[in-house]
């Protein structure tokens, strides 16, 4: 039983962020209909949310739950910060999404940028909906691609938030795996027999 590499372990995150936003988005044009409202667009955001840490933090919790048992037998140097390092290109690449997005709300780029992160980055879609509606309607005089209708308070969260939910995930996920944690076993009310 062999350790992944790191490069393998980053890229193996990387393809789980793809896959887990991909999921997000099918679970955006789903709902596409029923967002109309804002609270609406509330539940499927943090159903978003909820999908896309579920799916990273499952994912990482193997590996973490593997590097344990092989410190445990001496076969590895322990690390249990490996998920925080094996993050970064996820949080990298959303990282320089964020950069660009303050550049287009600066009107350094252009400000169809909006589009691009809708479409790259679906776990937080409907955060941004619920300032700029996806489709321009009869009742919005805003284009549905114009950043600068989006407040700095916002775009700092959504940068925020698309940095930090791979990372920390991935970095807890790990953690939680090497410790042999399982969140379902503590969320999950089991009766104790006597």
């Amino acid at each position: 039983m062999k350790r992944l590499s790191m490069p393998r372990l980053m890229l193996k995150c990387v393809i789980q962020g793809f896959v887990a936003s991909l999921f997000c988005q099918l679970l955006n044009l789903g709902s596409a209909y029923f967002t109309t409202l804002w609270w609406s667009r509330l539940i499927v955001l943090l159903c978003d949310v909820g999908l896309y840490v579920s799916l990273l933090y499952a994912a990482i919790w193997k590996h973490g739950d593997k590097d344990r048992n092989l410190a445990n037998f001496g076969h590895i140097a322990p690390d249990p910060n490996r998920g925080f390092v094996a993050a970064l290109p996820v949080a990298g690449f959303y990282f320089l999404l964020s950069v660009i997005m303050v550049l287009a709300k600066l009107s350094v780029l252009p400000a169809q940028i909006l589009v691009w992160f809708r479409l790259l980055c679906p776990q937080l879609l409907q955060l941004y909906n619920m300032q700029i509606p996806a489709l321009p309607t009869e009742y919005t005089t805003t284009p549905f691609t114009d950043l600068t209708a989006v407040s700095w308070p916002l775009l700092s969260v959504c940068c925020l938030l698309s940095i930090l939910l791979p990372l920390l995930t991935y970095g807890i996920g790990f953690r939680f795996g090497y410790r042999g944690i399982q969140l379902g076993d503590r969320l999950v009310y089991k009766k104790k027999i006597d």
